[in-house]
């Protein structure tokens, strides 16, 4: 059965061309460890739920385990390598300046799929605020998570810090209570345009919640 992958078009800001457009994915919603296990036991298993989560579980863990001691692994879902970051100014890792991280590239169950995967336009979508990703600049990935003390970097479309009233700011939201913390103004440091309606906002996370 083909794969179906919905996108909507958004007009290129780089070119003065009115047919010329850029896809964005329209997202499914998120599905974790917990919920991939119930698809395959819908699918139909011999073994027991904890099983499957269980084995599940002790792979990850491995291909973990193997990636951060220097190897490079093939799940075949994805390739993983280590990575350290930073400048050296002595000969010793130094957390505060160097960071260390794992890569992960689509292996061949991945590239399987693509290749029976039909991309379906729904339309075209109004100019409106977007956020494209969160990324946490010192993992270098966006996967949700924040490090306490280090950058991250909000990537989107219209946003902009305007207006002097004591509201404007940067939120971050805990999911659980509804609490919101405003980020000090000095702690985003760097506001940037690109790709002319393509703005990135840079800020140090300093809040943790539980």
């Amino acid at each position: 059965m083909k794969n179906i992958l919905k996108a909507m078009l958004r007009k290129n800001e780089l070119t003065t061309d009115p047919n010329d457009y850029i896809a964005t994915v329209s997202s499914m919603g998120k599905i974790d460890k917990s919920g991939l296990v119930d698809a395959i036991m819908d699918e139909g298993v011999e073994i027991k739920r904890e099983t499957v989560e269980d084995v599940i579980s002790r792979y990850n863990r491995m291909a973990a385990s193997y990636a951060v001691r220097g190897w490079n692994v093939d799940t075949g879902l994805v390739y993983l390598r280590p990575v350290i970051t930073g400048a050296f100014s002595g000969k010793k890792f130094d957390p505060a300046k160097n960071g260390l991280y794992v890569s992960a590239t689509q292996g061949v169950e991945i590239r399987r799929e693509l290749a029976d995967t039909e991309v379906e336009i729904l339309g075209e979508t109004p100019d409106a605020i977007n956020i494209y990703q969160v990324t946490n600049l010192q993992t270098k990935t966006a996967d949700g998570t924040l490090t306490r003390g280090r950058n991250a970097e909000v990537e989107g479309s219209y946003i902009k810090i305007a207006g002097s009233d004591a509201s404007v700011g940067v939120y971050l939201e805990n999911v659980d209570n509804g609490q919101a913390y405003r980020l000090l103004r000095n702690r985003i440091p760097n506001i940037r345009a690109s790709f002319w309606r393509r703005y990135f906002i840079m800020f140090t996370f300093h809040h943790c919640t539980q």
